[in-house]
């Protein structure tokens, strides 16, 4: 049975870290792949890219105050040592997708990802917005 288990997994994580979470009242997939992670957000651009920037003043990580974010086609704005991508999702226009590496170093780049995409994610579900 485990032996099944494992087997059954082997794909998943050979392709790369997937995590599965609840949020915004709808399963999605955060994925993790050389420090980059990749999730889809159910909430329009604009507030989506709000919330980036909220999250990323409450981590104190410095970014450009006066980038111009597109609010049509969505942005990709460098900071330090990472950056972060927030544009429409591909095919669903409900969605949004927001990518993003944090750091240089794949391996705390991977846990800062996790956090953060929590962090977006109960904000956005719970309606939090930059004041």
């Amino acid at each position: 049975m485990l032996r099944t288990s494992i087997l059954a997994l082997a794909p998943i994580l050979i392709a790369g870290c997937v995590l599965t979470a609840v949020g915004v009242g709808v399963a999605v997939d955060t994925q993790i792949r050389d420090g980059i992670g990749t999730q889809d957000f159910a909430s329009p651009l604009k507030q989506t890219w709000e919330t980036v920037l909220l999250v990323l003043d409450e981590n104190d990580i410095e970014y450009p105050k006066d980038f111009k974010f597109d609010d049509e086609k969505g942005s990709k704005m460098s900071f330090g040592s990472g950056w972060v991508s927030v544009k429409p999702h591909p095919k669903n226009s409900k969605y949004t997708r927001v990518q993003g590496r944090w750091t240089s170093d794949k391996t705390k780049s991977m846990h800062a990802t996790r956090k953060l995409f929590d962090a977006i994610d109960e904000k956005l579900e719970s309606g939090a917005t930059a004041d």
